[in-house]
């Protein structure tokens, strides 16, 4: 069997931190283009989540063999991700959740408002919150979604 990427042998926690660290220094020192290993980044971040999920059911059925295995690089175990209740089936708990939102609504409007406000509805002072956390710049990457009427395959296999 072939691995879908290089791994190192041992893997622990300390080495996904050595070889993390690895590429942030390459980056910070100029030897990777940060762009490029963003974007990069996020295609195998999306990647592995559309992979994860298609090999779910292949992945539990293995997984078996490997249950106190100490020769496997990682503690493998069968677990069930636990059941959760609906807490919408009790009326109060949604009367609550309701009444929450509504106040939520009051509050987002004196935030982007800038001041406090009053509603209309009842004459309620409703007051300016103050910054939980403040908003950070960061980029932002969407890939395009690819169109095969858009591409036309060349001869020598490169797509335009």
């Amino acid at each position: 069997m072939k691995d879908i990427i290089k791994v190192p042998s041992d893997i622990t926690k300390e080495s996904i931190k050595t070889e993390a660290q690895g590429i942030i220094e390459a980056v910070n020192n100029g030897d990777i283009e940060p762009m490029r290993a963003h974007l990069q980044i996020r295609f195998y971040e999306d990647m592995i989540k559309v992979i994860k999920a298609g090999i779910k059911d292949a992945v539990l059925d293995d997984a078996e063999k490997y249950v106190n295995d100490d020769s496997f690089p990682a503690k493998v175990s069968i677990v069930h991700s636990g059941d959760r209740p609906d807490y919408e089936f009790d009326t109060e708990y949604s009367d609550i959740k309701k009444a929450l939102k509504k106040r939520e609504e009051k509050l987002k409007a004196s935030f982007k408002n800038g001041a406090p406000v009053i509603d209309a509805d009842t004459g309620e002072l409703v007051p300016l919150c103050p910054v939980k956390k403040e908003s950070e710049l960061m980029v932002k990457v969407e890939f395009k979604k690819w169109n095969k009427i858009d591409y036309v395959l060349l001869e020598d296999e490169r797509w335009l």
